[in-house]
């Protein structure tokens, strides 16, 4: 009897339990609803509406204009560079020097020439004596002809060694023009009056043929050059009269199509158009950056 006491009392301490946890998770469940609609209401009040305006974008076949980049560009402009590969002995001038024509600006080592003019002049000398001797000898052969104290075959064969000796002395002489040319590929000097602009080597580097060293920039009018892509190349024209916006003072120039390049081979599908400024050019220097618009009809970029 006392045990069967004990287990009663045990169901009803279960049956308590468990409406104990069904009441708690009842307010639980409660308290959680409550806390998110507190969220979602607060939320939806917070936020304000946003309006979305729609703006129409201009395609650019409509366009009425190409704009293009590029520098500026002295009328007389020079890359001096040499075809000799040597050590630069003597580096005469810097950037910003004013150079007059013929004025030596870099020296190359010729060490090599040097010996190839000694050759070619000890060529010419011997070509020389050569020559001259068959000349002698043909014509004393020829009078002793005329004389009948020689024969036809002895004057062929003293004529022809004349012939040869004749050409040998040129072409000796050919040889040491050729070599005196080289020395102006050791010795640059510069083509015209101008002003050194830039310089790419020092004294002691080496010259490669072909490599730029010096460039020089004379005096004359400035030129706006700029790059044109292909799609719009055929729209601009000779005469074409363009806006140039110099980027470093923010002054607009006007400009005028005098060149148009028909080959991108060496630009990357880029081509070349030089235009003839006109304005105030005293803020203008060479190597600036420019921005050319050219006023293109509608119609034409349309078809």
């Amino acid at each position: 009897m006392k045990s069967l006491m004990n287990e009663y009392q045990k169901i009803k301490i279960k049956q308590m339990n468990s409406k104990i946890i069904t009441t708690t998770s009842f307010f639980l469940l409660l308290i959680v609803s409550a806390c998110s609609g507190d969220k979602k209401e607060k939320s939806t009040t917070e936020l304000p509406p946003v309006s979305v305006e729609i703006q129409e974008v201009v395609s650019g076949s409509n366009a009425k204009f190409i704009s293009a980049s590029g520098t500026l560009e002295s009328e007389k402009r020079a890359v001096i560079s040499t075809r000799m590969m040597g050590y630069i002995t003597a580096l005469k001038v810097q950037t910003g020097q004013n150079v007059r024509k013929g004025q030596l600006i870099v020296s190359i080592n010729n060490d090599d020439i040097q010996a190839k003019k000694v050759q070619a002049e000890a060529g010419v000398i011997q070509a020389q004596t050569s020559y001259n001797s068959a000349k002698k000898d043909w014509e004393r052969f020829t009078a002793l002809f005329k004389q009948q104290s020689a024969s036809q075959k002895e004057l062929d064969n003293v004529t022809t060694q004349y012939q040869m000796a004749q050409a040998g002395f040129e072409a000796a002489k050919a040889m040491r023009n050729e070599v005196m040319a080289q020395f102006a590929y050791v010795n640059l000097t510069a083509p015209f009056d101008g002003t050194i602009t830039e310089t790419f080597v020092k004294q002691g580097d080496m010259a490669n043929p072909g490599a730029p060293l010096v460039t020089i920039e004379g005096g004359g009018e400035l030129h706006a050059v700029v790059s044109v892509s292909e799609s719009d190349i055929l729209k601009i024209k000779n005469g074409l009269v363009a806006d140039v916006l110099l980027k470093s003072s923010n002054v607009t120039l006007t400009g005028k199509v005098i060149e148009i390049s028909t080959s991108s081979h060496n630009s990357n599908g880029q081509y070349a158009v030089k235009l003839d400024l006109d304005g105030k050019k005293d803020k203008a220097l060479s190597g600036m950056f420019i921005n050319a618009t050219f006023p293109i009809d509608k119609a034409e970029t349309t078809t």
